[in-house]
């Protein structure tokens, strides 16, 4: 069961609340044309749906949409990315055990990137969430808010960069000769000189 106190704080946030059922699944409702969307209730006119506070008290989790949101998810996937979640500014952040999920208000919603492109199960290692939902939190007690404040302003472009560069990093971080090896010098050098 949600708090309506959890509720107002996200509002508080311009944060554009989505029930979830009990897969995380956001929940739905018949749009104009009996289509049902969690999204719109008329998507020609870009009208939202709407969801009482009664719907979202009842609601197995929250989330909170992205585009509706004017906001962006980063994504740690990968737990050597999550090591470089302190290069990103401080904002709205959520997870497991530690920080998996930052969010940033955004001058621009643009396209998600993902890191790669296309991976096995298990495979991604951080991606940029800019047009679906992000939980924020659950029954089953699987997230958890680490900083609970309004979600940073900044540019999509800016956010980006970051993502990609952590991306870099964690490519790094797996091919990087470990400290004893003599190839060490070597591979600095050649950085150096990249």
């Amino acid at each position: 069961m949600n708090d309506i106190k959890e509720i107002e704080q996200f509002k508080k946030h311009n944060l554009f609340l989505v029930p979830l059922g009990k897969e995380k699944q956001p929940k739905s409702k018949p749009d104009v044309n009996g289509q049902y969307s969690w999204k719109y209730s008329d998507k020609v006119n870009k009208k939202l749906i709407e969801w009482s506070d009664q719907e979202l008290l009842k609601a197995e989790g929250l989330g909170v949409s992205h585009q509706h949101s004017k906001i962006v998810d980063v994504d740690f996937d990968n737990p050597i990315a999550q090591e470089f979640v302190d290069c990103f500014p401080p904002t709205f952040s959520i997870g497991k055990k530690k920080i998996t999920h930052l969010l940033y208000k955004v001058d621009e919603i643009n396209k998600s990137f993902s890191y790669p492109k296309t991976s096995v199960a298990g495979g991604k290692v951080i991606e940029l969430l800019t047009k679906t939902q992000t939980v924020l939190k659950h029954s089953d007690g699987s997230r958890k808010i680490f900083n609970d404040r309004a979600p940073l302003e900044a540019k999509y472009k800016d956010i980006l960069q970051h993502v990609k560069m952590t991306a870099l990093f964690t490519e790094l971080h797996n091919v990087w000769p470990k400290p004893a090896s003599e190839r060490r010098d070597d591979a600095w050098l050649r950085l150096m000189g990249a």
